[in-house]
């Protein structure tokens, strides 16, 4: 799913046009370029009508997530839900301003100003990709929940 990072409006694939923006990429070019990876998301305009802001890609267990924190003033940069089939076997979301506290089941990174939950390499078999899809949802609701429960920032 995509986000408007201004109006935090929902965009579907086909309702973007993805011209003059850079094809995604994590190089090391990229990087060096913008000085941070969050500008590496940013992939369309929003479609919207006086909205000029950027779109960013979101995994949709997390999107939920993301538009609280950022409705009430946490501002993300980039985020990660979780994935059972690629290297990223955590779900972590980076802050521009890291919120006091974090989900009981994360830890707070203050340097990196990341909260990050680790999941649990485990084997192939069917059961144990059924346990691992169950605790991924299971610590994306903590996440939300957690989101929910934030006063606004001032």
């Amino acid at each position: 799913m995509y986000l408007c990072k201004k109006c935090l409006s929902v965009h579907r694939e086909r309702d973007l046009s993805f011209e003059g923006t850079e094809s995604y990429s994590h190089s090391d070019e990229l990087y060096k370029k913008y000085g941070s990876f969050e500008k590496l998301y940013e992939v369309s305009i929003c479609p919207n009508l006086n909205c000029d802001g950027m779109v960013i890609e979101v995994d949709e267990l997390i999107l939920p997530t993301i538009i609280e924190l950022n409705r009430k003033g946490w501002t993300t940069q980039y985020c990660c839900s979780g994935h059972l089939y690629v290297d990223s076997l955590s779900i972590y979301i980076k802050f521009k301003y890291l919120p006091l506290g974090a989900p009981k089941n994360f830890i707070i990174k203050k340097e990196d100003r990341v909260i990050r939950h680790m999941l649990e390499d485990t084997d192939d078999s069917g059961e144990s990709k059924i346990k691992q899809f169950e605790h991924l949802f299971k610590m994306n609701k903590e996440l939300y929940e957690w989101a929910l429960s934030l006063p606004t920032r001032v």
